[in-house]
């Protein structure tokens, strides 16, 4: 800093730290919000080698030990078995009170000569 002109702090280590450490986050939050991290990315970071650095087959072997695939099998299927069996259901009582509304026509229908 005597280079530059400027006095030098005289603080102990300690003290110095403790004003780094408040001091440092609140500059860099500061001036990653004026940055355009994608730009910066797509300039500086050659993304063709970071994904060829991925261990593709590791990654899906890792997220398939980690979900339980059989389970979520068979939850989807009771899902979709069951929206079934209501779906059929309900077109049974549908089925039923049209067969109603038909058998209460026909009783009513008065019977004389056709």
């Amino acid at each position: 800093m005597a280079r530059l002109g400027l006095l030098p702090l005289v603080l102990p280590r300690w003290a110095a730290r403790r004003v780094l450490d408040a001091l440092v986050p609140l500059v860099v939050a500061e001036v990653l919000r004026r940055v355009d991290m994608t730009t910066l990315i797509i300039r500086h970071v050659d993304l063709d080698r970071v994904v060829a650095e991925v261990d593709l087959a590791g990654l899906v072997e890792d997220v398939l030990g980690a979900v339980d695939l059989p389970r979520l099998v068979r939850e989807s299927t009771g899902v979709l078995v069951s929206g079934s069996v209501r779906r059929v259901r309900l077109g049974g009582i549908a089925a039923d009170e049209a067969v109603g509304r038909v058998r209460g026509r026909l009783r009513h229908r008065p019977t004389g000569p056709s």
